[in-house]
This record gives C-alpha cells, sequence and structure tokens, in this order.
C-alpha cells in the first residue's frame, strides 16, 4: 500500500465554515418554502385562493360605514 502526498490541508475551520454553509443554505430553502407555502399550494389547485374582504382577522363586519 502506498500512499500519495496531498498538497491540500483543510483544518477544523474550514470544516466548520463547510457546515456552517450547509446548514445555512438549508434554513434558507425552509424559509423560502415557508413563506411561499400558501401561494405554491394556491397554485396547483389545493387550497382556496384567499379573499381579502373584510377586517385584518379576516372576518366581514356586521356594521357599515354609515352605521358608525
Amino acid at each position: 500500500m502506498t500512499t500519495s502526498q496531498a498538497h491540500a490541508y483543510l483544518d477544523p475551520g474550514t470544516g466548520s465554515m463547510i457546515l456552517q454553509v450547509i446548514l445555512g443554505g438549508f434554513a434558507g430553502i425552509a424559509l423560502a418554502g415557508r413563506l411561499y407555502w400558501h401561494r405554491f399550494r394556491t397554485f396547483i389547485g389545493m387550497a382556496p385562493a384567499e379573499s381579502h374582504v373584510g377586517d385584518e382577522t379576516g372576518h366581514e363586519s356586521s356594521k357599515s360605514r354609515s352605521d358608525l
């Protein structure tokens, strides 16, 4: 068995940086998936489209502006 010479050195800091880049990539993909999940489901027809009628909670108010 013979060994070949390596002309590179990877110290523990390099391995840690590579791991951090990989984990950061997974976190970024997970965040993007979470932000666009509803839009994706609506696009493929698995979820109904949101209606923006009513107040901030999504419920229609029973009073009109003239009643106030």
